[in-house]
């Protein structure tokens, strides 16, 4: 194996997930595919342009590779980012709280409204006149999840 190449490769792994972070600036990740994606499509880029140029592994073993790279990325943070019990014990960390204290904090950072405010952020709802409806993109996304079922 090129020397190169691993030392691109290694360089790429580590550079995604920490570009991955600055691009969402505390944004939910699920919310927010579409601005982490192309990162990790120009990154793959890079290793099978450096792959090319030593002429090591084939470009469908790359893209394999890296698809299932972003996917493991994409399900341990989005799992991370979403774990009632993280949460919990972040907001513990600062101060101890009694058990209605506890769920009042939670409900307040993960109520229906602010969900409701994610996904207008995202553009997948928006509010005309006080009636929330579904975007064409959330239509979209609602097609290709049909598709899965």
């Amino acid at each position: 194996m090129d020397t190169l190449f691993i030392v691109a490769l290694t360089t790429c792994i580590l550079l995604a997930p920490i570009a991955a972070e600055i691009v969402l600036k505390g944004r939910r990740l699920q919310s927010n595919v579409k601005r982490v994606a192309p990162l990790y499509i120009v990154i793959a880029l890079c290793c099978i342009t450096i792959g090319a140029y030593t002429h090591y592994p084939h470009p469908i073993v790359i893209v394999m590779y890296w698809c299932g790279y972003f996917l493991t990325w994409f399900g341990i943070r989005s799992h991370l980012e979403s774990s009632i019990l993280l949460k919990m014990l972040t907001t513990l960390q600062t101060s101890n709280l009694s058990r209605d204290e506890l769920m009042s904090s939670y409900l307040q950072s993960y109520s229906t409204q602010s969900r409701i405010a994610e996904l207008k952020n995202s553009g997948l709802l928006e509010s005309k006149k006080g009636i929330i409806s579904i975007t064409p993109s959330g239509e979209k996304l609602l097609s290709i999840i049909d598709l899965l079922d």
